[in-house]
C-alpha cells in the first residue's frame, strides 16, 4: 500500500463545532467574576450633583437662584445708611445690635438675646443698689412717716430755716442708715428709657424691615418680620412682668 492510499483510507473526521453557549462558559473566571464597571457607574449619580429630600436632582442653575435670593450679611454703617442709628436710646439699642451681629457672626434672633443681656448686664449694678437702698430704708420706714408728717407742719408754718435744718437731719439719717437716695432716684430714668429703646429699635428694624431679620435663624421663629401668629412670645413676656412686679411688691412689703 502506497502512502496516497493510506491518506485517503483514513475516516475523514470533522472538526468539532463549538456553541455559543460552550464559548461563554469557557471565559475565566475573573472576567465573570469582574463586575460591570460601565453599569455600576451609569446607576451611581455623579459626586457633584444635589438632590433635594425627596431624592430628585436638583439643577445648577436652582440652587444658584436660591443662593442668590438670600440676604447678604450685614456690615457695619448698613444701619446707619438705613436711618436707624442715633443718639436715642432706640438708636443706640440699634447700633449695639449691629456691632454684635457682625463681630459674631451670630444669627438674628440670638443676636437679639445677647444684645438684651448686654444691656440688662449695663443696669445690674444699679439694680443691686436699689435693692440694698430698699433693704435699708425698711427699718426707717416709721422714722421716715413721722418726718415726712413734721415736713408738712413746717411747710405750713413756712419756716424755711426750720425746713433747712429738716432737709439736714433726713439726709444725715438716711446717710447713717448707708441708704444713697440719688441711686434710687436714678433708677427710673435708666431703667426707662433702655427698656423703650429695646422695644421701639428692634420694632422699627421688623417694619421697615430690615432684610436680614427674615434669616433668624431659629426653626420656630424663621422670619422675624413676621408676628409670632401663636402670642407664645407676648403671653410670656406679660406673664414675666407680672411676676417681677409682684416679687418686687412682697419684697418691699
Amino acid at each position: 500500500m502506497n502512502r496516497s492510499s493510506l491518506v485517503f483510507s483514513r475516516a475523514y473526521t470533522k472538526p468539532p463545532t463549538v456553541s455559543p453557549s460552550t464559548a461563554t462558559s469557557s471565559a475565566t473566571a475573573e472576567e465573570i467574576a469582574a463586575p460591570d464597571t460601565a453599569s455600576a457607574t451609569a446607576a451611581a449619580p455623579p459626586a457633584d450633583v444635589l438632590l433635594d429630600p425627596s431624592g430628585s436632582e436638583l439643577s445648577p442653575g436652582f440652587i444658584d437662584t436660591a443662593i442668590a435670593n438670600l440676604p447678604p450679611a450685614l456690615q457695619f454703617g448698613d444701619l446707619a445708611a438705613l436711618g436707624l442709628v442715633g443718639w436715642t436710646p432706640a438708636g443706640l439699642v440699634r447700633w449695639s445690635l449691629e456691632v454684635i451681629n457682625v463681630a459674631t457672626g451670630l444669627p438674628w434672633f440670638w443676636t437679639l438675646v445677647v444684645g438684651s443681656l448686654f444691656w440688662k448686664a449695663l443696669l445690674v449694678p444699679l439694680s443691686v443698689q436699689g435693692l440694698r437702698n430698699s433693704a435699708r430704708i425698711l427699718p426707717l420706714q416709721p422714722q421716715i412717716v413721722a418726718s415726712q408728717e413734721e415736713m408738712k407742719r413746717i411747710r405750713i408754718s413756712g419756716d424755711k430755716l426750720a425746713l433747712q435744718r429738716h432737709a439736714l437731719k433726713m439726709r444725715k439719717m438716711y446717710k447713717d442708715a448707708g441708704v444713697n437716695m440719688g441711686v434710687t432716684a436714678l433708677m427710673p430714668f435708666v431703667q426707662i428709657p433702655v427698656t423703650l429703646g429695646m422695644f421701639f429699635g428692634v420694632k422699627k428694624m421688623c417694619d421697615l424691615p430690615v432684610v436680614q431679620l427674615a434669616q433668624s435663624g431659629l426653626g420656630m421663629l424663621p422670619d422675624l418680620t413676621v408676628p409670632d401668629p401663636y402670642m407664645i412670645l407676648p403671653v410670656v413676656l406679660c406673664a414675666a412682668v407680672n411676676m417681677q412686679i409682684q416679687v418686687s411688691t412682697f419684697a418691699s412689703v
